[in-house]
């Protein structure tokens, strides 16, 4: 070979010593500025970094950066105006990070979201489940198979459907269809497993009058409840030490049966920028109050969230700023219970019930100061206090009920395992209403992935099986009647990802009941956050499809780990 360039001629020399070496030349390209920060592909964020240029070197000094990102901040300082450092964000892929289907992944016409065929290699089948946002799991067959050479299948989840012969109220909520003159239970269940979200059934002989031969499809056993809810996640913190709602809009998700959906709501003069908030639903909105702000700043002020305008607004103040509280409530009545302030923990509350004007009152005091722990509404009258840290421990396992009729604490049987920073829920298993509590870290600061069940009728805890990732700061609500893990942070990775517990197909899992994974997340990472339950009828009209995103909202999937 004859080079006239001395500089083309090395060029191609180093290319092809390259290509004998078999070596790849390693591709280093500025991230978009959306880059997701989902699972897995955030390596690290390094503040008060000088430059664009700064930031690019330290991704190519990096083994595993490929993609880099760098936030300015404003000002010589390089503080913005939400007293954020300049930072560079380190990533080693900018798509989604999705899993390879196990044994156990439903390949079915329900699980499944796209079939690609003549799809060789592997990763090319991972690739494009990666740009898909509905898919979750992939599943791909080699060339040399003798049924489906070469297909790539994209899956939502890898959590099998279990449904149960069970009847359960016929309520709006529940109820999917039903079909006259079905000979059997047997083709009841056919007719169940051949419709999409329908996880109950149950079937009636000829002899009963009601309903003779009827069977009737459920997509949840749960009672008493009016409509169906959704779960409204806003605040909180996602990585690089941002506060979601201190800048331009503040990020709503909201988080139906099988998909999330993101809104971006006009910003105000309200300062919503925060974590370690409580919130509840009350008089049809969203109410937060207190948590920390991006200035380090403990907040008493409590804001007002319409879900059909989707505007904020200044409600009322705190009569004392905390964070790291719990909130519950009964009927129309608000309880902000315990919390952190100035380096001490609160044992005091305070309460806000309709008709008071958005003025605060005193509520009842905890037995001791209490922060980090969890709180739910067991009847009209009575709530209970789970877990987090006292003066005297790190981390508890005790609970307390509070009555508001008899005005008093009452301790109940503890938890097995101590927590805080945990999630907990009102939930009805196998016809029986008792509270599910899930992840958090121990008096050591461990993470825990464990989760465990209270029976009010027995009045017992009941270890279940444990979640898919360990988690902790992160939410729970009761979707589809199913109780539902959002978010939050794990050992090694801030988490989008949403996992349910659901029916089992093990035999051997406590109370029928494991948690699985499904393909649909949150717009980012979160933790931190409020999650609040709000009825359907409280959104907009062309809102309120459980399973879609109106025209203007985001959808959004991520793969769960």
């Amino acid at each position: 070979m004859v080079c006239t360039l001395t500089s083309l001629c090395q060029s191609v020399l180093i290319l092809i010593s390259l290509a004998k070496l078999g070596t790849a030349l390693p591709r280093l390209r500025k991230a978009p500025e959306e880059c997701p920060l989902q699972n897995g592909n955030l390596l690290d964020t390094i503040l008060f970094v000088q430059s664009s240029e700064e930031c690019e070197e330290m991704c190519s000094n990096s083994e595993k950066c490929l993609f880099f990102y760098y936030y300015a901040g404003s000002g010589s300082n390089q503080v913005d105006a939400t007293n954020q450092p300049a930072q560079c964000f380190l990533y080693d892929q900018c798509n989604r990070k999705v899993m390879k289907a196990t044994n156990i992944c439903p390949l079915n016409r329900e699980n499944t979201v796209k079939v690609q065929a003549f799809v060789r290699r592997e990763k090319d089948c991972e690739i494009s489940c990666s740009n898909n946002d509905l898919c979750g799991y992939y599943k791909h067959f080699p060339e040399k198979d003798e049924h489906q050479s070469m297909m790539c299948y994209h899956l939502k989840s890898c959590s099998p459907r279990v449904i149960k012969n069970q009847e359960c109220p016929l309520e709006k909520n529940n109820y999917i269809d039903h079909t006259l003159f079905t000979d059997s239970t047997e083709q009841c269940k056919i007719k169940c497993e051949d419709t999409p979200g329908c996880r109950f059934y149950y079937w009636y002989p000829i002899d009963y009058s009601p309903a003779p031969k009827y069977c009737y499809l459920f997509r949840s056993c749960e009672g008493g409840a009016a409509e169906p809810h959704v779960a409204m996640v806003a605040v909180g913190r996602h990585p690089g030490h941002y506060f979601l709602g201190s800048k331009e809009a503040e990020s709503i998700d909201i988080v139906r049966h099988s998909t999330v959906c993101g809104e971006a709501v006009p910003a105000n003069a309200t300062e919503v920028g925060r974590a370690a908030a409580v919130s509840e639903f009350v008089n049809r909105q969203v109410l937060i109050c207190g948590g920390k702000d991006h200035r380090g700043q403990i907040r008493s002020d409590c804001l007002a969230y319409d879900p059909k305008t989707h505007a904020w607004s200044d409600h009322s103040n705190l009569n004392e700023a905390r964070e790291e509280a719990a909130s519950v409530r009964l009927g129309q009545t608000m309880y902000i219970l315990g919390g952190f302030v100035n380096g001490s923990r609160m044992a005091g509350s305070e309460k806000l019930a309709k008709g008071d004007g958005n003025v605060w009152s005193t509520g009842p005091a905890l037995p001791e100061p209490r922060s980090r722990f969890c709180a739910v509404r067991l009847s009209k009258t009575m709530f209970a206090v789970i877990g987090g840290d006292t003066e005297e421990v790190a981390a508890t396992s005790d609970m307390k009920t509070f009555d508001v009729e008899t005005n008093e604490f009452v301790t109940q049987p503890s938890m097995t395992q101590a927590r805080k920073d945990h999630a907990c829920l009102v939930v009805e298993i196998n016809d029986k209403k008792g509270i599910v509590v899930t992840g958090g870290v121990d008096e050591n600061d461990n993470l825990l992935k464990s989760a465990e069940w209270y029976s009010l009728e027995e009045e017992t805890w009941t270890s279940l099986s444990p979640m898919t990732i360990g988690r902790t700061e992160h939410g729970m609500a009761l979707i589809g009647g199913r109780a539902t893990v959002i978010g939050g942070v794990s050992d090694d990775e801030f988490l989008s990802s949403i996992e349910v517990l659901d029916n089992s197909a093990d035999a051997e899992s406590p109370l029928g009941m494991d948690f699985g994974s499904v393909a649909h997340g949150l717009t980012r990472p979160r933790y931190d956050f409020v999650v609040t339950e709000v009825p359907l009828s409280a959104l907009a009209a062309n809102e309120r499809n459980l399973a879609l995103c109106h025209d203007d909202a985001v959808l959004t999937s991520a793969f769960i780990k």
